[in-house]
């Protein structure tokens, strides 16, 4: 099924990484054993960037916690609860929920001395402590007594910081003793997903409910974090530059791991398979019946000049995403032409003046060829003559869109190529390389290259797609 989202493919509890394409249980296997020799608790941040694959690596690594290591996890998605004006109501809310076979009285001390901690948010509170303490007819009672309670003045400020200190002491206990309980013997492991992405005030909140309410034994956390982004955060919530973002956090993360980049032939294999690619190649494979198939020759593409060009990871993400918005655009009788659809959306996205050029037919065919090549060969990528095949045919192709674009029909038959003089007379004037490309037509067989296609008919597609703004 198409799909504008990112749909999470719902996890094998008994091999959860089954569909990890970039090798990375092993990562989580290592952290889980250091979770293991420190039961005594910690803050971990699992520190990468947007589209580094975070969410998708911790929600099969909590699965594999859960599942095959017996753990009892916690998941909150902060940013999600980020309009909830308690954050220490909401963590507790989600422990109540994702805790099993918890042990209820242990649990109902734990809420009772949370209670004084945030009366001040009995909305949400009551949702909770209600089922948990009174009932639900006792609720009207309950909310008119803590509601007097609030109404009375303090008698002096050191008594509040005394109570409040008491209040804090007892919780922390309470706590203590339920994560051993419900633990049976392995700490609880509590995953805050998403925390860079909230309003700077709930993320510190958050922050400094870890610190001063949950460092206790038998509980450990694990941040999945932009950790530069939080930083940032955290200067907007204070308003100052002054403020050193990494310093502060270091107050509150014991430990800090970030997912290795992966081989990047493997990321581009993961992101085709995140954003759906194989709908668009089985419904191509069935309206044309194409000997060739497409995927993997878009995959080595891809992989080439996203090497070659040294796109960062969530930059290929993003040219794919495109791609695939571009894709979606056509009919399913539509001819497509993937690879040339890449390179046109990025010079789109990244050379406007080279976009423009060829859409105004400013430049030559021999210019849109040199300038194909040094887009994926001239940098970083592999030598030409080891994608020789996939390379001939994309610049055929293009050759002839533009070509036709240019009001030259463009046809190749096999009388074409059995006369190799004449048919290099016909490319004498451009710099496509001759050889390479006689060779790979002389083995096609029977075959007629013609196509009435141009360029144009690709960019209206990109232009039209542009018109559409999709985050991801």
């Amino acid at each position: 099924m198409k799909t504008l989202r990112s749909i999470e493919k719902e996890i094998n509890p008994k091999n959860p990484f089954e569909d990890c394409k970039l090798d990375r249980e092993k990562y989580a296997d290592n952290l889980t054993r250091i979770i293991e020799n420190y039961p005594s608790g910690f803050v971990m941040a699992l520190n990468n960037r947007w589209g580094d694959g975070k969410t998708f690596f911790v929600n099969r690594w909590r699965a594999k916690l859960k599942e095959k290591e017996g753990f009892q996890v916690v998941y909150y998605n902060a940013w999600e609860d980020d309009y909830s004006e308690n954050a220490l109501v909401s963590i507790i809310s989600e422990i109540t929920e994702d805790i099993e076979n918890n042990d209820k009285k242990l649990l109902d001390i734990v809420l009772e001395k949370g209670t004084g901690l945030f009366v001040k948010s009995l909305p949400v509170l009551l949702k909770i402590a209600v089922k948990k303490l009174a009932g639900k007819d006792g609720y009207e009672d309950l909310a008119t007594l803590i509601g007097e309670e609030m109404g009375k003045p303090f008698q002096s400020l050191i008594d509040e910081y005394k109570n409040q200190k008491k209040t804090v002491e007892g919780f922390r206990e309470a706590l203590k003793a339920f994560a051993e309980k419900a633990g049976n013997g392995k700490p609880i492991i509590i995953f805050i997903d998403e925390l860079d992405r909230c309003k700077p005030s709930y993320a510190v909140e958050v922050l400094e409910i870890i610190k001063h309410l949950f460092s206790v034994d038998n509980i450990v956390f694990v941040l999945s974090v932009d950790k530069e982004q939080l930083a940032n955060s955290i200067k907007g919530y204070y308003g100052s530059d002054q403020i050193d973002g990494t310093e502060y956090l270091k107050r509150f993360i014991d430990l800090e791991f970030s997912l290795p980049k992966p081989q990047l032939g493997k990321f581009v294999e993961a992101t085709f398979e995140a954003l759906h690619f194989n709908e668009h190649f089985i419904t191509f494979r069935n309206q044309y019946g194409q000997t060739v198939d497409e995927k993997p020759q878009l995959l080595n593409f891809t992989t080439t000049f996203a090497q070659n060009k040294n796109l960062k990871l969530r930059a290929t993400k993003q040219l794919l995403s495109k791609l695939r918005t571009v894709l979606y655009s056509f009919h399913k009788n539509d001819y497509t032409i993937p690879n040339i659809l890449l390179i046109l959306i990025y010079l789109q996205s990244t050379e406007i003046e080279v976009f423009e050029k060829i859409k105004k037919k400013e430049i030559s065919i021999e210019e849109l060829l040199k300038i194909n090549k040094e887009l994926l060969f001239s940098g970083n990528s592999p030598k030409k003559s080891k994608i020789p095949n996939a390379f001939n045919r994309h610049e055929l192709i293009l050759y002839s869109l533009y070509s036709n674009y240019l009001n030259e029909h463009f046809v190749i038959d096999l009388t074409d190529v059995k006369n190799k003089e004449n048919f290099q007379s016909r490319f004498e004037k451009v710099s496509i390389d001759f050889e390479s490309l006689y060779n790979y037509l002389s083995n096609q067989g029977n075959f007629v290259f013609e196509t009435e296609y141009m360029i144009d008919y690709l960019i209206e597609k990109i232009e039209l797609s542009e018109t559409l703004k999709f985050n991801n």
